[in-house]
């Protein structure tokens, strides 16, 4: 009877450890997501800052050559957006941001063996500590958003396409499509970020003549 009781304890620990294991994997993929999102950002925009500092510089020596009114006020109004773009970006802190998610990411990992030890080794005793460990990385730093964590279950979808029993949550119906409606819509703004300058003064030299 006794046998009994500790083989059930035993299973029950068993599904609480790969339970873990399971979320701890997804949570550190999300958090790696996050990282490279955060980079991906600070580059883009770093680019932009560029390229319209750039357009803007060439626009004004143009308009002093030409003595053109309304492209002069066209730049004056691109320079201070730009100012107060930098000024706000630059305070989102992008690049720090992402060098802690990318910590945060190696202690999940080194969580995710310890996990895998305790199975290993039946060291059912432990569970209880690595759910509090996972908590706390959880805790130090902010969360990964909802894009985030719908991009990780989208590569674990093509990952494990053919084992699909080691992850049961998966990108379905709304989700799916709120993850590819978001996807679209950040291409789309940047195009329309990259083209919106030559656009505007295409349309005032147009209208101009």
């Amino acid at each position: 009877m006794e046998d009994s009781k500790n083989t059930i304890e035993n299973e029950d620990e068993i599904k609480a450890l790969e339970k873990l294991k399971r979320v701890v994997d997804l949570t550190r993929r999300a958090r790696m997501e996050a990282a490279d999102r955060l980079i991906a950002s600070e580059r883009f925009i770093q680019n932009i800052n560029i390229y319209y500092s750039c357009f803007s510089v060439i626009l004004s020596v143009f308009c002093l050559l030409n003595n053109n009114i309304i492209l002069s006020v066209i730049s004056t109004i691109l320079t201070a957006i730009l100012a107060i773009s930098i000024v706000f970006l630059n305070a989102q802190h992008y690049g720090q941001r992402s060098h802690q998610f990318h910590n945060n990411f190696l202690e999940l990992y080194q969580l995710l063996f310890d996990i895998d030890t305790a199975i290993r080794q039946k060291q059912y005793s432990n569970t209880c500590e690595l759910e509090k460990r996972y908590i706390d990385l959880l805790k130090s730093i902010e969360n990964h958003t909802q894009q985030d964590f719908f991009q990780t279950l989208f590569l674990t979808d093509r990952v494990n396409s053919r084992n699909t029993e080691n992850y049961t949550n998966r990108l379905q119906g709304i989700e799916k499509a709120t993850f590819w409606g978001r996807k679209i819509l950040v291409y789309i703004l940047k195009i329309i970020i990259w083209i919106f300058p030559i656009l505007g003064v295409a349309l005032v030299i147009i209208t101009w003549n």
